[in-house]
């Protein structure tokens, strides 16, 4: 696994990200994966893409929703793959700082699934246990 994981790269396809999900999930989150994923979300723009406010601090203006592309780099994209990331840091090593505050930005965000799944990924700590002891 550790390959895979060390050829994940912000623009990765959010297929494969999705993939390794899935993968770390059927695993049981090895704490080991922390460390090659949380590389990730300290790259430069790779983090930072919540929705904590449905108005522009600065302009008062209310902000235009994200929509979705065909493009890699669109901004749904971008979400997800930040989401994702710090959901399988989290659930790797929940004493990671930096993930638990990218899940606890979404949480509060205006963006109802990707809070539900964010809060999700903060209190199941029961489901990330368990998948531990395998």
């Amino acid at each position: 696994m550790a390959p895979l994981l060390n050829a994940l790269k912000p623009s990765t396809d959010l297929s494969h990200i999705i993939a390794v999900s899935i993968a770390l999930h059927h695993l049981g989150y090895p704490k080991a994966a922390a460390k090659q994923l949380q590389r990730l979300l300290a790259e430069e723009g790779f983090a930072g893409h919540s929705t904590t406010s449905a108005v522009d601090s600065a302009s008062h203006a209310i902000i235009q929703r994200k929509f979705a592309t065909d493009r890699a780099d669109g901004p749904i994209n971008l979400v997800l793959r930040e989401l994702l990331v710090a959901g399988m840091v989290y659930q790797c090593d929940p004493t990671h700082a930096q993930a638990k505050a990218v899940l606890e930005s979404y949480s509060t965000g205006v963006e109802g699934l990707y809070a539900r799944y964010a809060k999700e990924m903060l209190t199941n700590s029961a489901f990330r246990a368990e998948t531990q002891k395998r």
